[in-house]
């Protein structure tokens, strides 16, 4: 147990380390490149958008973080001969590919702490006020929403003008507890009134789907205070919990190919957790197999990204070229199974 905790500390300071320097540098980058095409820009302005962008940032690069902690990793224990006395002491390969995958497993916890919790709502944030004030681009439309309404209840909006209030293609689906619709009401326009929480409709109409009776209207008003009390918090979270409601929710409503979008987009979610834990065990699986190849062994432990690259690039293409999102996994699966095999082969 203490030499678990000796090499997590170890790991983690090199994790944490990679990850504030890479961070840091990836926005020293960010704010010269806006300061430089953004003229209309204020550098105040740019320097908000850098705060707001920081700590998203830094999660975003803990996969990395997690490869290049693994190499310093080894090469401090390549250099402090560590590897000949883990021999003395009995400690084989096997028991450090234990040890990286443990470590690899806490640098994911702690991703995913950080991910599925504030960081989301920062990352909207910061998306947001860079499309206001660096694109100039309005971001009061909102376009093609489903927010829940109620137990059951879902309102589908096409698009809405925040400012004005009025938007197209309004679409509210009440359905049992199974998820079968009961109750749709549709209308080609729509107006809200905040104020008394009223919802507007024209050219629409009401099907009631048990009993098979369907009612056209012109005009239709309808108060819906859950609505506009869920319109305040539009805003996506892009985390797996916001992710995992839409596939539960939506599953006998959008096209088979929204679905399978929606899918992967949750399978990504995964895969960033995956990679943190799949660095560590790359470099350490590649580099005891050239380990007899002094200069092959070193060379080796700069694959694994490029392995991680080209896994997610063909998964991506897999998915927009309409195959199942569940294939896309199967490279992350191949990988998994290359250090499977790593792990057979370590004496």
């Amino acid at each position: 147990m203490i030499l678990e905790k000796y090499f997590l500390n170890r790991f983690l300071r090199y994790f944490v380390l990679m990850d504030l320097l890479l961070g840091f540098l990836f926005n020293f980058i960010e704010f010269f490149e806006k300061l430089t095409h953004v003229k209309s820009a204020q550098v105040q302005t740019i320097l908000h958008f850098v705060s707001l962008n920081l700590i998203p940032s830094f999660f975003d690069l803990m996969p990395i973080s997690a490869w290049l902690a693994a190499i310093l990793i080894i090469r401090e224990l390549s250099q402090q001969n560590e590897f000949e006395i883990m021999q003395i002491l009995s400690i084989g390969h096997k028991k450090l590919f234990k040890l990286f995958a443990i470590s690899g497993l806490c640098a994911a916890m702690i991703c995913f702490a950080g991910r599925e919790t504030f960081v989301s709502t920062l990352a909207a944030k910061s998306e947001k006020f860079k499309t206001e004030k660096l694109k100039n681009q309005p971001n009061q439309i909102l376009l093609n929403k489903w927010i829940p309404i109620g137990d059951n209840t879902f309102c589908f909006l096409g698009s809405l003008n925040l400012e004005t209030n009025i938007g197209k293609n309004f679409l509210i689906l009440q359905m049992s507890p199974f998820f079968d619709i009961k109750k749709t009401i549709a209308a080609d326009a729509f107006c809200l009134n905040p104020k008394v929480q009223y919802i507007e409709m024209e050219s629409g109409s009401i099907c009631e789907i048990e009993s098979n009776k369907q009612t056209v209207f012109k005009k239709y008003s309808l108060q819906m205070p859950s609505f506009f009390g869920n319109l305040r918090f539009i805003e996506e979270k892009n985390n797996l919990l916001s992710i995992s409601r839409e596939l539960i929710f939506f599953k006998n409503i959008v096209s088979e190919d929204t679905y399978n979008e929606l899918l992967y987009k949750f399978l990504k979610h995964l895969f960033v957790y995956l990679e943190i834990i799949l660095y560590p065990l790359l470099v350490l699986g590649l580099f005891v197999t050239f380990l007899k190849r002094s200069y092959f062994c070193w060379l080796s432990v700069f694959m694994p990204y490029p392995l991680i690259i080209l896994a997610s690039t063909i998964s991506d293409k897999l998915v927009q070229h309409g195959l199942s999102a569940w294939y896309a996994g199967t490279n992350y699966l191949l990988l998994s199974l290359l250090i499977g095999l790593f792990y057979y082969l370590l004496p």
